[in-house]
């Protein structure tokens, strides 16, 4: 029997919060959202989610920082690898690299396009339920 997604979306935007939780409920995913990447780091820490999207770009705590904190503390706890994705709409050069090299695992480009989040969601959480 396949399970139903948890995922935990990280954004300081509420309209793109709203957008991202209303596709992710249609593909019949649990979700959780949050506003900052301290709030972030309270869900990662109550809660055990299959998957975060991440927004890059938020005050105080940014997307970077948040990941790595977030994988500081999967290590010390010893908590499975969760699969952490960008979702942003910074195109600039070298965000790629950037969003690697803090520790996530993928990219997504906003406005985001449900097919697109449908095979993110196929490529990380494969023995999820997905319509």
């Amino acid at each position: 029997m396949r399970k139903t997604a948890s995922i935990l979306v990280v954004d300081d935007n509420e309209i793109n919060r709203m957008v991202l939780k209303a596709q992710l409920k249609h593909l019949q995913a649990d979700v959780l959202d949050v506003a900052s990447g301290q709030d972030a780091v309270a869900a990662f820490m109550q809660f055990d989610h299959h998957m975060i999207l991440m927004d890059c770009h938020m005050p105080g705590m940014d997307g970077f920082e948040t990941t790595r904190e977030l994988r500081r503390l999967e290590e010390h706890s010893g908590r499975s690898r969760r699969p952490i994705i960008a979702v942003t709409s910074d195109d600039r050069s070298g965000i790629i690299d950037r969003c690697r090299d803090s520790g996530m695992d993928d990219y997504l480009l906003t406005p985001l396009r449900l097919a697109t989040l449908v095979s993110t969601l196929e490529k990380w959480l494969p023995e999820m339920a997905h319509p």
